[in-house]
């Protein structure tokens, strides 16, 4: 029987490992997965639709002391790691990187002696890191590994561009989000009012939610999109609700920046900072009428799709790698920061023809985060 190892994360937080691996394991019945954590140093199979331990790889023991020791605990993780590799048995169809670490250019050589083939999945996070010492260690590892794998065509562009050796072993192929597909085809998700009058205070009655970006990072501008909303006039501005879900990464201090500027400004807003599931995340995605997305980087994210999946009317910054949009027909504005103010007017005096040219949007969004189409690509591509 053929093994695939996949190497991430396993946590509640990270459920697109399990979601990749229920999908592999429909699709190749005759296969066996495991899963390394490197930040636990635990090894799992899938079975019965979850990850069961196998073991641990560690001494809790010695795990806990490596820890405490923060200057050399991340290299001495990985030199114990190659040496877990380099003396197990155990042979593989397959092993995918599922995100990647600079350091794991220690491990791929003794992977690719237990492995026929090494696969790198690339995220936006991991393209865009420039530190020169790592940038070496991603060139050995995209070097040697025999496939690399992105989630849009922008995406492989721009690894392309940036590690031209990797352009004959490269190609993209969309993650597909198994609780987003459910929600669009089950036909039990809230309605837009629903989830408004679930989440949202009372003032937001009679006025149009705007969500601005969708996590709690810098990168996304929040303060220069409310100086430009600022610009519309008065009546105008008392017709929106300002909607920020800052949910992750936790940071009081850019959440009370952001609450001070907006009372400064004086608009009608909500903050919501706490912990949300996967299923609060796409009621907050759907509550809202407009997204305004102008974060600096993305290679479009899972939050993206969600917001289209939502029948959000989207303005984008336009220097984001957002073809994908184009190919699939979706209904969006690429605008610069400063065409704001005179976009959110055409919308505020058009709304309901706004409103219907993004309908279509979440059928077209159905089809791109299918599983099972998906993953025959996903199959070939890893080799198994």
């Amino acid at each position: 029987m053929k093994r695939v190892l996949i190497i991430g994360v396993n946590t509640k937080e990270s459920p697109y490992i399990k979601e990749f691996a229920q999908a592999l394991h429909e699709d190749q019945t005759a296969i066996t997965i495991e899963l390394f954590d490197p930040t636990s140093f635990k090894k799992y199979t899938f079975e019965n639709n979850r990850f069961v331990l196998l073991h641990e790889t560690l001494n809790t023991r010695i795990f806990y002391w490596i820890q405490q020791v923060r200057l050399i605990r991340a290299p001495l993780f990985y030199l114990l790691g190659f040496f877990y590799f380099l003396f197990s048995r155990k042979r593989y169809a397959s092993t995918v990187f599922h995100y990647i670490s600079p350091l794991y250019a220690l491990w791929v050589d003794v992977l690719k002696l237990k492995s026929r083939a090494v696969v790198c999945v690339l995220w936006g996070s991991d393209l865009f890191e420039a530190i020169p010492n790592r940038h070496r260690l991603y060139q050995y590892l995209y070097r040697r590994s025999d496939q690399l794998i992105t989630g849009t065509k922008d995406s492989m562009d721009f690894a392309i561009s940036q590690y031209p050796f990797v352009k004959n072993k490269i190609d993209f192929v969309n993650f597909g989000n198994a609780k987003l597909y459910k929600y669009l085809t089950s036909g039990k998700a809230l309605s837009k009012e629903a989830c408004k009058t679930k989440w949202l205070n009372a003032e937001h009655a009679g006025k149009i939610v705007v969500s601005i970006g969708y996590n709690n990072r810098f990168e996304h501008q929040h303060i220069a999109i409310f100086e430009e909303l600022y610009k519309l006039n008065a009546s105008e501005r008392n017709s929106l609700f300002l909607f920020l879900p800052l949910t992750y990464p936790k940071d009081p201090d850019y959440v009370k920046t952001l609450s001070d500027k907006l009372n400064e400004l004086g608009f009608a807003y909500q903050i919501i900072d706490q912990y949300v599931t996967a299923k609060e995340t796409m009621e907050l995605r759907n509550l809202s009428d407009v997204f305004i997305n102008m974060q600096l980087t993305d290679m479009f994210s899972a939050s993206m799709l969600e917001y289209i999946s939502t029948r959000n009317i989207i303005l984008n910054g336009e220097w984001l790698p957002y073809s994908f949009i184009e190919e699939y027909d979706i209904s969006a504005y690429s605008i610069t920061l400063a065409d704001i103010s005179e976009y959110m007017r055409r919308i505020l005096t058009n709304f309901e023809s706004e409103k219907e040219k993004v309908q279509d949007n979440a059928e077209r969004i159905s089809r791109i985060v299918n599983w099972s189409i998906l993953i025959k690509k996903w199959s070939l591509l890893l080799k198994v």
